[in-house]
Formats: structure tokens, C-alpha cells, sequence
């Protein structure tokens, strides 16, 4: 690849950079994990301007966008299975599932993707073995194919390095299907290490697209506003909640006349002592009745949105309930169907996906192999399995499935024996039933008055 091919594709990325998108992805992903107050300081800088350090407001904030997507995101909740046709395959996979923390990364995947709309997903070759990366929206841009939109020719990820004295180096990573190399903000090119010519040695680009919905019309789809409007409002209403409880916690003081040349401190421990002002007039002091507003309304109001929220994420009512009643497993199913129809729904989704990633890691992992034995077999596909999520069952629901599988037949005695002791044999399960009918009439026995001789 050339300087001048080099330069062609750098104009190209600044071309498609979308600093909006990426913004809007940091907020929301800030708002994932906890970080609401700086951004609720910054809205209401925004709001009340210059009175806004005067009013020492006390922010108050309630995450709801954690809630809701974590109760969306239940596609690897429940125990994974992979499969493959060829023994050493499985070993290799296996390894790298247990090493590399795999499940755990797909359930953070599942979380973020529907969080995000879009993540990235990389099988790399590091320290002489396969790990994962995940490459957020918020850190990379492509160049999209101008036939179809929805693809990209390139795809730019942009790191951050920091030394010990707390410089900032950006480097941005450039693949496209035949071309790979690094540059920084000021357009220097970097080495690519074993890589002068600036190729990409798979042939293709090392990542697989992770998406919440098949895309349509654009690369990046469109990120979830109306959560991170509704995130906003309710911080803000809560915000002011918490403010009027405290301005109702005391009388506010009213001063005319105050030429606000002192400070004042208000207390109810400190008497209000004030001089003539500069036109030698005595402020005149009153006090605001701020009883008159009903903090329970304005609660309510609070309450109401964040149930609208969740009841459009498909979360159930009885999640806001303070005090929480015994449900049998078939109600749980009923009150969690449409999370139940969720995942099943994404389910058929991340199947594709992970048959791409095994597709990529394949890929990579055949390239750095260190001989043909250690090769994955080109015809090697996976087989997903994915767990189901156990509702459990009351006592008296398991008692009726049991009474109804022993009168119509569908079990017997000796299987829910071998059931609740998996280690003994049927014959020794045999012999249990056997001791235990002899108890139980020993017991009948003596409640009618004698003990009968067993032989």
C-alpha cells in the first residue's frame, strides 16, 4: 500500500466521522454504569445558567436504563453449550471458553449491543493464543460502502494511551479487507509490527457485528434517545423532588429592600440580623409558605414515567410492587412473558452471530497456528445450545405433577427416589421403597392401635 493510498483513506475516515453518534453512545453507556450525576450537573448548569451554583441544588438520580436492559438481555443467562464435529476442535474451543471468561463476555455483549444498537466483537491472537475484544460505538467510525449503507468498506478504532507523567497519545487502527496500519491525530503513520506493507493478513476484516436488530438503512441503526430522554427527565424530576422537600423542611425568609451587598446565612439555629441598606432603608423581612405544593403529585409523576418506561421494555408491574407476594412458577411465566418472547427472539438473532465469530476465529487462529496438526478443519461449523432459564416451581406445584405423573402412570415411586438420591442404583432404590412402605405401616398401625408382625 502506498503513502499516497494511505492519505486517500485517512481523508476518507474524516469524512465519516460522526462525533454526535459517538457522544451519544458515551452518555448512555456513563448512563449504563452508574455515572448519571456528572451529566445531571451539566443539565441543569444548562437549565438554570448562572443561578445555578447559588441554588446548591442536590441532585438526585434513579438508574432505570441498567434495569431495563439488563432484564432484556437474558440470551446467555442460563448454562451454554458449544459443539463440534471434530474432537480437537472441542478441546481448542473449550480452552479458550473457559480462559478467555467467553460466556461471561457474550451475557456483557448481549447487554451492551442492546444497549448500544451495535457492538464490535474481535477473536485475536495475543500471547501465543486466542482472547476476545469488544470495540463499543463510542471508539470507532467505518467508511460505508456508497452501493449499500448498511456495509462498510472500512472500520477505524480509535485507543488511548496514557504514559506515566499522564500524556495522552490517540492512535487510530485502520482494517479493511486488504489493508491494515495505524495512524495518530496529526496523520503520522505508525508500523504495524511484522507489517511494512501495511496488509491485512486474514484477507478480511477481524471483526464480527453484533446488532439488537438486523440492519436496514444505515450502518450504525439509531441509539436509544427516547431511554436516554427519559433517563434525563427523570433525574431531573427527581432533582427537583428532592429539592422541594427540603425548601418545605423549613420556611424559606423573603428579604425586600436587600441590596445584597452581605452575604446571609440562613439557619434555624442563626437569628436573621440585618443593617440599613445603601439607601438607608431596613430590608423588610417575610417568610413563603411553600406548603401549597404537593410533593405526592409530583411523585406520582416520577413513579408513573419510569413504569411507562419499563412496561414498554416488557417488565412487569410487579417489579415496582414494595411488598413482594409468593408467585407460583406458572404465574412468574405470566407475568415474564413478553421478557420470555424477548429472548427468544434474540436468541434466533445471536446464534447467526456466534456461527460468525466461531468463523472469524477460525480464521485467525488457522493463520497463527504453529502446524497443520494444530489446523481447525476447514469444514468445522458449531452447534450453539442455548440453556433454558429455570421458573422455579412451588411445593404445591411439584406436589401436583408428581401425584398426576404416579396416577396416570408417567413415573413411578423408584424414579423420584432415584431422582432426589442420583447416586444410589435402581435396586437400591427398590429396597428404599420397600423399607419405607414397611414405616408407613408401622405408623397406620399404630395410630389405629396396634403394631402388626412383618416377616
Amino acid at each position: 500500500m502506498t503513502k499516497k493510498l494511505v492519505i486517500q483513506k485517512l481523508q476518507e475516515y474524516k469524512h465519516n466521522v460522526n462525533e454526535e453518534r459517538k457522544a451519544t453512545a458515551r452518555k448512555l453507556y456513563d448512563y449504563y454504569n452508574g455515572d448519571l450525576v456528572p451529566h445531571l450537573h451539566e443539565l441543569l448548569q444548562r437549565q438554570f445558567e448562572k443561578d445555578y451554583d447559588m441554588m446548591k441544588l442536590r441532585p438526585r438520580v434513579n438508574n432505570i436504563i441498567d434495569f431495563v436492559i439488563d432484564a432484556n438481555s437474558k440470551v446467555f443467562a442460563a448454562k451454554m453449550e458449544y459443539k463440534f464435529k471434530h474432537e480437537n476442535t472441542q478441546i481448542i474451543f473449550d480452552e479458550f471458553v473457559k480462559r478467555s471468561f467467553f460466556n461471561q463476555f457474550m451475557d456483557e455483549i448481549n447487554k451492551l449491543t442492546n444497549l448500544l444498537n451495535l457492538t464490535l466483537v474481535r477473536p485475536v491472537w495475543r500471547n501465543e493464543r486466542m482472547e476476545i475484544d469488544v470495540i463499543l460505538p463510542q471508539i470507532f467510525d467505518v467508511i460505508q460502502n456508497k452501493e449499500n449503507s448498511t456495509q462498510a468498506d472500512a472500520i477505524i478504532i480509535e485507543k488511548n494511551y496514557k504514559d506515566t507523567l499522564g500524556n495522552t497519545q490517540i492512535l487510530y487502527y485502520y482494517w479493511d479487507n486488504e489493508n491494515h496500519f495505524i495512524f495518530d491525530n496529526e496523520d503520522n503513520i505508525h508500523k504495524v509490527a511484522n507489517n511494512d506493507n501495511f496488509i491485512n493478513p486474514y484477507g478480511e476484516v477481524p471483526y464480527v457485528e453484533f446488532r439488537k436488530k438486523v440492519k436496514i438503512d444505515t450502518f450504525f441503526g439509531f441509539l436509544p434517545y427516547e431511554l436516554e430522554n427519559i433517563q434525563d427527565n427523570i433525574n431531573i424530576l427527581l432533582t427537583d423532588l428532592n429539592n422541594l422537600i427540603k425548601f418545605q423542611a423549613f420556611t424559606p425568609v423573603v428579604i425586600e429592600g436587600w441590596d445584597g451587598k452581605a452575604f446571609i446565612e440562613i439557619s434555624p439555629s442563626k437569628p436573621l440580623c440585618l443593617t440599613t441598606n445603601m439607601h438607608g432603608v431596613n430590608p423588610n423581612v417575610k417568610t413563603l409558605d411553600m406548603s401549597g405544593t404537593k410533593i405526592m403529585d409530583l411523585w406520582n409523576h416520577v413513579r408513573e414515567q419510569i413504569t411507562l418506561t419499563a412496561f414498554k421494555w416488557n417488565i412487569p408491574p410487579s417489579s415496582f410492587k414494595v411488598k413482594s407476594t409468593i408467585m407460583s412458577g406458572f404465574q412468574l411465566r405470566m407475568e415474564n412473558v413478553k421478557l420470555i418472547e424477548e429472548r427468544a427472539r434474540q436468541i434466533k438473532i445471536y446464534e447467526v452471530y456466534v456461527e460468525n465469530f466461531f468463523k472469524k476465529f477460525k480464521l485467525i487462529y488457522n493463520y497463527h497456528a504453529k502446524s497443520n496438526l494444530d489446523l481447525i478443519p476447514e469444514d468445522e461449523e458449531i452447534t450453539i445450545i442455548f440453556g433454558d432459564i429455570k421458573i422455579e416451581k412451588t411445593v404445591d406445584e411439584l406436589n401436583q405433577e408428581r401425584d398426576s405423573d404416579l396416577k396416570h402412570g408417567i413415573k413411578s415411586p423408584i424414579d423420584y427416589i432415584m431422582a432426589n438420591n442420583p447416586d444410589i442404583t435402581e435396586e437400591e432404590a427398590e429396597k428404599k421403597f420397600l423399607k419405607n412402605l414397611e414405616y408407613m405401616s408401622k405408623i397406620k398401625s399404630a395410630e389405629q392401635g396396634f403394631v402388626p408382625q412383618i416377616a
